[in-house]
């Protein structure tokens, strides 16, 4: 009986690729810890790392498309491997680019273009992909693993870091992310099976002369909640990108204050994503009430956090905001790839990832402008406001619960 466990959890391609996604996202974190540094040491500074971060949201612009359009026409386990290959390829790209100060800033911007390039065509790839991995029926459970998954890395990724770039080398945690997509990889080719009927029975309905007309065009509510998760993740990225800057210029924290901040919150979360796989039925299964609930936790903790009196109830704030954001992301995750068919999930994905690339960098400006000129809690109020206007949204959506639930079942 033990063998045939142990049998039977080593041919599990979902929890396979869960493990190979583990040490891919460390690697991100150990990236994105070595980034500033890697500049820094180049004799650069912020204009430089800014074009590096703003880069980001044209290739995801162009990504979200382009991976739409190679999922449609191409097998799944072919786009995983060539993604991951491209990855590695712009990480070694960056070492490389360490070798000439002169070409340093070409190099580099040229590197990032095709990392966040592949990392979103990936993104729009593992949308769908779990719900080939998972039945429907399991699909609530699989997220709350991706969260502790995520939670985990995010917990391991910045200690990681620290002991590699201390005790080694900068260019080791380079090196060591580019280890992290080989092993992703290997999963890929030797761990993760997929039907063959569902890869390669669809045709391809778009041509490449289409790639930038992808639009969902299907049931209202699933347009709304769209909308929703596009304006969410807007926020949901400003709060990410300026949450140590408020921490370090609003209150003053040290860097041991801000870093027991980040590691217990991280704490936090893996817990969360530990409820959510014990008590999958209560917890975890995606209702517009859960949503509406997350989205209201993350929106008192983002209002609490410019006003903080004090590392505790900083943190405090930080961790509701968190918590009901990673909530509301395995809900709303669960219950669009639940409600939307197989074959209109790219179409999806696509339609919600384009609107939020184009709100991110515009908000991203504005809300920093804000942030310098007025006061912090300017563009946080605004993000609670947005959180609170989806929250209305879910709400209201409730009204079309039992409906869509029979439209579901057409299906």
């Amino acid at each position: 009986m033990k063998c045939s466990y142990l049998r039977r959890i080593t041919i599990d391609s979902f929890h396979a690729f869960l493990v190979g996604r583990f040490f891919s996202r460390v690697g991100d974190k150990l990236f994105l810890v070595a980034l500033p540094l890697v500049v820094q040491s180049m004799g650069y500074g912020a204009p430089l790392l800014s074009f590096a971060n703003a880069i980001q949201y044209v290739a995801n612009w162009a990504g979200g498309p382009l991976g739409g359009y190679l999922t449609e026409r191409h097998s799944r386990k072919t786009v995983m491997l060539w993604v991951h290959v491209a990855q590695a390829v712009a990480i070694i790209g960056v070492v490389a680019s360490t070798a000439n100060k002169a070409l340093f800033p070409l190099l580099l911007l040229v590197s990032m273009f095709l990392l966040h390039l592949a990392s979103m065509v990936n993104r729009v790839n593992r949308f769908s992909l779990t719900t080939l991995l998972r039945d429907r029926d399991r699909l609530a459970a699989a997220n709350a693993e991706i969260q502790l998954m995520e939670s985990a890395a995010r917990l391991v990724g910045p200690l990681a870091a620290g002991v590699v770039i201390a005790h080694l080398h900068l260019r080791a945690a380079l090196w060591l992310d580019v280890l992290s997509f080989v092993i992703m990889g290997v999963v890929v080719v030797f761990a993760v099976r997929l039907q063959r009927t569902k890869e390669e029975a669809r045709r391809p309905s778009y041509q490449f002369r289409d790639l930038w007309n992808w639009r969902y065009q299907g049931q209202p509510v699933v347009r709304r909640m769209l909308m929703v998760n596009s304006l969410s993740s807007v926020v949901f990225t400003f709060v990410s990108g300026f949450n140590v800057f408020l921490m370090s210029s609003a209150h003053h924290f040290g860097v041991m204050t801000i870093s027991w901040i980040l590691t217990v919150t991280a704490v936090v979360s893996m817990l969360l994503g530990f409820v959510l796989r014990v008590n999958v039925v209560n917890m975890a299964q995606p209702s517009f009430v859960k949503m509406a609930l997350g989205l209201s936790v993350c929106g008192v903790g983002l209002l609490g956090m410019p006003f903080a009196q004090g590392a505790l109830v900083y943190f405090l704030s930080y961790t509701l905001c968190i918590l009901g954001m990673e909530f509301y992301q395995q809900q709303g995750q669960t219950w669009l790839q639940t409600h939307v068919s197989q074959s209109e999930l790219n179409h999806a994905f696509v339609a919600m990832s384009n609107s939020a690339n184009i709100i991110t960098p515009v908000w991203m400006v504005v809300g920093g402008l804000l942030w310098r000129t007025v006061a912090p809690f300017l563009p946080l109020l605004v993000c609670a406001i947005m959180l609170f206007i989806n929250m209305f949204i879910c709400v209201l959506s409730l009204n079309f619960v039992n409906k869509e639930g029979e439209q579901h079942d057409e299906l």
